[in-house]
């Protein structure tokens, strides 16, 4: 299941933030990829290494996160398998994939490499 590979470590964002700092947090949290959420904690969007490469490419420093996170976010349950958020990531071209308990609220966040990891786990332990 995914909650078993999920990360626990929610780092969000709020709409509202300069991206330039949301960029310097996680270039100094070493993570890809903020969960966006409004007031009441519940998710909105997602801000990507992609989304800030789009801002600094389009001269858009003093951007909001609001300017350039994706809204189209999809947030799945932590009972899902491995394999099924894999196929959530691929068909949507999704490389993270946020975690919400049933009041859409951001209860972790995987990465394309944790599902690698956990499928590439699983194959090697037939074997085993």
């Amino acid at each position: 299941m995914i909650k078993d590979i999920m990360s626990k470590k929610i780092l969000v964002a709020y709409e509202e933030d300069p991206l330039v700092n949301v960029a310097d947090f996680m270039r100094k949290n070493n993570i890809g990829a903020v969960a966006v959420i409004d007031k009441n904690g519940k998710l909105i969007g997602i801000l990507t290494e992609r989304d800030i490469v789009r801002a600094v490419s389009d001269g858009n420093l003093d951007a909001k996160v609001k300017d350039y996170m994706t809204r189209n976010v999809i947030g799945v349950k932590s009972e899902i398998s491995e394999a099924e958020a894999g196929e959530i990531m691929l068909e949507n071209h999704f490389r993270h994939l946020p975690i919400v308990d049933d009041d859409n609220k951001v209860i972790g966040i995987v990465s394309i490499r944790d599902i690698a990891k956990s499928l590439l786990y699983l194959e090697k332990s037939k074997f085993s």
